[in-house]
């Protein structure tokens, strides 16, 4: 006569045999294959966005350190990358033919700059870091393939060029009709806006 047996359970197994013991069952299932969830974004046009929109962009962003002066265009220079500020303070310059330059904007946690790319390929201002911080960059080509869909990167690019450009004009009639006292005053209140800080 043939006696079948029935196969041990492996745990059974190794206990009766002092081992080895055989991996637990949930180790060996795969591990599910998900996305990190990106950080909350620390600049205000880019947390205006949709979630998934903002998910979408994100694999193209990456974090930079600005330094004091840095100059990220020279004015009709091109431009390769749009940055968003984080902490930093960036400043758009006009310059003049004979090498003089006049602050027309700036710009902090509020917005970016390089948006400039989608008119053209150069910057019309000079932009330097004038107070240091972070920011993100995402090359000027992929920020412009992302901003041709219709969406709400698109229409919130729109926005904030016809606000850019409110401001610059702004600065203009201010750097003509007012006092140096009364432009320290604006240029102190804008800076402390985009920074949170009154130091």
């Amino acid at each position: 006569r043939i006696a079948f047996l029935t196969p041990a359970d492996p745990l059974d197994q190794a206990l009766a045999i002092g081992g080895p013991f055989p991996r637990p069952r949930l180790a060996r299932r795969p591990m599910p294959n998900r996305r990190p969830t990106p950080p909350a974004p620390r600049n205000r046009f880019l947390a205006r966005l949709p979630a998934a929109d903002y998910v979408h962009l994100f694999p193209s962003l990456q974090a930079v350190e600005f330094t004091q002066g840095q100059v990220l265009y020279e004015a009709h220079g091109p431009i390769k990358h749009a940055y968003f500020p984080t902490g930093a303070v960036l400043s758009a310059l006009t310059v003049m033919q004979d090498g003089n330059m006049i602050e027309v904007a700036t710009i902090g946690t509020e917005g970016l700059v390089g948006h400039n790319a989608f008119g053209g390929k150069t910057s019309p201002h000079r932009v330097i870091v004038q107070v240091v911080g972070g920011g993100l960059r995402i090359s000027a080509r992929a920020l412009q393939e992302a901003g041709e869909k219709d969406g709400p990167l698109k229409s919130l690019l729109g926005a904030y060029h016809i606000a850019f450009m409110a401001q610059v004009s702004q600065s203009v009639a201010c750097n003509g009709l007012h006092r140096l006292e009364q432009r320290c005053c604006r240029w102190l209140l804008m800076t402390g806006d985009r920074t949170g800080s009154d130091d």
